[in-house]
């Protein structure tokens, strides 16, 4: 591992860096839903950086610049 994109971060860890509570990521993996993930074991699980990344530019969205606004 010789990039920062690719450190391993824990639940608590990825939760942070996205901004949100571990429970909410516990949730994400139970749906099938959120940043891709690595399966150590059965009780460790880790996230990639570069795919917590990834998974907040798949969830930008860019405003439409043409719509007018009603008064």
């Amino acid at each position: 591992m010789g990039s920062d994109s690719e450190i391993l971060l824990n639940t608590i860890e990825a939760a942070q860096f996205l901004r949100q509570r571990a429970r909410v990521l516990e949730a994400w993996r139970y749906r099938g839903v959120g940043p891709a993930y690595i399966r150590i074991s059965r009780s460790s699980v880790r996230y990639r950086r570069s795919d917590l990344v990834a998974f907040l530019d798949e969830m930008t969205v860019v405003p439409s610049r043409g719509r007018e606004v009603a008064a």
